[in-house]
């Protein structure tokens, strides 16, 4: 699905494993580089990277990251929550509601400081809660930008490398990174990775969409349900 991984990892180090809101971050982070550099790898190979898109929206996603990372370490374990669980509900609709057909290329239109702008936002919210900034990213894609499912998936990977790799050095600073629990997931991610954007490619726009929303707002429930 494009997204890194982290709407999964964060929820599996705090909810299972018991780690606080802040090293689930920031592990999950250091695991997300190694999924991302694995599907980025595995597209690039299928030509489906949007290489200038994408290295443009980084420019931006740096800096936000490593500002979205100082942020996580100081703020209170809950209001990240709760901003993880309303992103993620967010997308999930606004993902579901996207009509089939309805991709239009017109990212030619698009100036470089908005992207630069947008890829900013994407940046900080990934370093803020340890998403990888795919959730935010895929849809600014495909509803902004105009790309079609498959291209803004893999341009998401491949910014994700990127992204993650400044957010995780960022965390990993601060003491964040819990580095054996990170190192025990990381080579079953990797494997879930490749096989993940083999399918990817087979499935049809429409269908990786919804499937997407669904499991955005699956998440989005577990996690809240959390707070109760």
């Amino acid at each position: 699905m494009g997204i890194g991984g982290g709407v999964f990892l964060v929820p599996l180090f705090n909810l299972l494993m018991g780690l606080k809101m802040r090293e689930a971050v920031g592990t999950s982070l250091f695991v997300i580089f190694f999924i991302a550099f694995t599907a980025s790898y595995s597209y690039w190979r299928r030509k489906l990277v949007s290489w200038r898109i994408g290295l443009i929206m980084e420019g931006g996603s740096g800096p936000g990251a490593f500002l979205g990372s100082l942020a996580s370490h100081y703020l209170p374990s809950s209001l990240v929550k709760i901003a993880f669980i309303a992103l993620l509900t967010y997308v999930a609709v606004r993902m579901w509601r996207r009509e089939e057909g309805g991709e239009r290329i017109y990212y030619r239109k698009l100036n470089v400081p908005w992207l630069l702008a947008i890829g900013f936002a994407a940046g900080f919210l990934s370093g803020l809660l340890g998403i990888g900034g795919g959730v935010v990213k895929v849809p600014i894609l495909t509803i902004l930008v105009g790309l079609p499912m498959h291209s803004a998936v893999a341009t998401s990977e491949f910014m994700i490398v990127i992204t993650t790799l400044t957010g995780a050095l960022t965390h990993g600073f601060l003491g964040d990174i819990v580095y054996i629990n990170g190192l025990l997931i990381a080579p079953c991610v990797i494997i879930g990775s490749f096989l993940g954007s083999k399918l990817s490619v087979r499935l049809k726009r429409g269908t990786l969409r919804k499937v997407f929303s669904v499991v955005m707002g699956l998440i989005a429930l577990r996690m809240g349900l959390s707070l109760l």
